[in-house]
């Protein structure tokens, strides 16, 4: 029970994390251009499509 409480911490602090990255880069991209670029959820998403097995 208790690994199972770890895995699922540990889950949501990486999610938590990648959420974070893509959030500063959008907030570093806007503030430079004043424009929003969706092509970082692109990126995102290709990398997570790659990533599974």
């Amino acid at each position: 029970m208790l690994d199972m409480i770890l895995s699922q911490a540990v889950n949501g602090l990486v999610l938590g994390f990648l959420y974070v990255l893509i959030a500063i880069g959008l907030s570093i991209i806007f503030g430079m251009l004043g424009i929003v670029n969706f092509a970082h959820g692109a990126f995102f998403a290709i990398g997570a499509y790659l990533a599974m097995p």
